[in-house]
């Protein structure tokens, strides 16, 4: 009895024991009763130490969300360059993440869990958090997070498969996302190609100016196709029009009613006449 009332690990003992309640009976059966029977500590220390059971599914899968990231964290810190992390993904994949069937239950119960009660992603949030940071010591974020999917997906793939991946593709496809990605803390290329005001152009590469593009085809300028459009010349006249004039003609070039393009008489050249308005008294 006095080592039950002097026991400083009892907390600990009562998390761990709810993880393993949960990787027997899931988040559904667990129950202060199982938690406080495999933790061998009397039913009372339960509702000492955790206010309900959310609190303590609440701090049993935090813990565990906590450990798994720190492998990601021992992992990356190894590394001291590119290839050495290429590598260390590759073992995070097949040796650590959801090494036996205890993490893989776990690791489902508490997706599932996340995704009927919002209130419990913070704890998936953080847990993908950490391990993309420990990801982007050596790798860029987009990579990172691809990465961070790929080593969930395939570990939850072979743990649930009946012919595992073997090593050979976990290689294959950890070095297809990492063959172009750019290293950790270099900046991200410009998407117009290093130029400003432009954008690379489809077929050439060239910047090609938005504004250029979006005004393209107005007033005959070129549009994407890289035709110009043709306005048609306006022709004179054969005769002018009724109320302006006579048709012209080298007797009629200085008349001032004339309406020739070229006229020898500029001041002439837009004279008019007056209509003729029609007899109406008729």
């Amino acid at each position: 009895m006095s080592k039950r009332r002097h026991d400083p690990h009892r907390r600990d003992r009562i998390v761990e024991a709810c993880l393993e309640v949960i990787a027997q009976e899931g988040v559904g059966g667990t129950s202060h009763r199982k938690v406080a029977a495999v933790a061998d500590v009397p039913l009372g220390s339960m509702t000492y130490h955790f206010t309900g059971m959310d609190h303590l599914l609440r701090e049993a899968l935090t813990r565990f969300g906590t450990k798994v990231s720190d492998r990601f964290e021992e992992r990356m810190t190894k590394a001291e360059n590119r290839e050495e992390a290429v590598r260390e993904v590759v073992e995070l994949i097949t040796d650590d993440v959801f090494a036996d069937h205890r993490d893989l239950v776990i690791t489902h119960e508490l997706y599932t869990l996340a995704a009927r009660d919002p209130s419990y992603r913070d704890i998936t949030r953080n847990w993908m958090r950490r391990s993309r940071a420990a990801l982007e010591r050596h790798f860029d974020p987009l990579t990172a997070r691809m990465l961070d999917a790929l080593i969930e997906g395939v570990t939850i793939h072979n743990a649930l498969d009946t012919t595992p991946k073997g090593r050979e593709e976990v290689i294959e496809a950890v070095e297809r996302i990492t063959a172009r990605a750019p290293e950790a803390g270099s900046p991200p290329a410009a998407p117009d190609g290093g130029r400003r005001g432009g954008r690379p152009d489809v077929a050439g590469g060239s910047p090609v100016s938005l504004r250029s593009s979006r005004t393209s085809g107005r007033r005959g300028g070129r549009g994407m196709t890289g035709t110009r459009r043709r306005t048609p010349r306006r022709r004179p006249p054969t005769s002018a029009p009724w109320g302006l004039g006579p048709p012209c003609s080298a007797r009629t070039a200085t008349d001032p009613r004339c309406r020739r393009v070229v006229c020898p008489r500029p001041e002439a050249r837009y004279a008019r006449t007056p209509r003729r308005t029609p007899n109406r008294s008729r």
